[in-house]
């Protein structure tokens, strides 16, 4: 799954109980990275290739 024009420049936000959960692409891994940001201030990031 590579960057593409939709994601481009732009993430997609999720409001969830557990936080803030956002998809962020990343043009140097050409892949995308799914952040849970927790109450905390702590982010956990997922990559999905």
């Amino acid at each position: 799954m590579t960057c593409g024009v939709i994601y481009s420049n732009a993430f997609i936000t999720f409001l969830t109980g557990a936080g803030i959960l956002y998809l962020k692409c990343s043009k140097r891994r050409q892949e995308h990275v799914l952040y849970l940001i927790q109450g905390a201030g702590r982010n956990t990031g997922l990559a999905i290739p």
